[in-house]
């Protein structure tokens, strides 16, 4: 398959189909396209809820706490 038998092949279709063959190279466009670079408000540590455990001690190492916390939690 090369551009020009593409071509070609569009060119052959009626308008109405032509036009949903458009619609659909927009859509895989967009679909494919490259994220653009990020903003300050697009990251995630923007985000009020970020700084939630930021002063918390036994959150240093979140591994460690969770590891903790599981063997609290969990022990029958």
């Amino acid at each position: 398959m090369n551009i020009e038998t593409v071509l070609a092949d569009l060119v052959a279709l009626p308008p109405q189909a032509q036009e949903e063959a458009a619609d659909f190279i927009a859509f895989l466009r967009a679909r494919h396209a490259a994220p653009g670079p990020a903003g300050p408000d697009a990251a995630a540590d923007a985000a009020a809820f970020c700084g939630l455990w930021r002063d918390r001690a036994d959150m240093a190492d979140a591994a460690a706490w969770v590891t903790a916390l599981r063997r609290q939690e969990w022990t029958r």
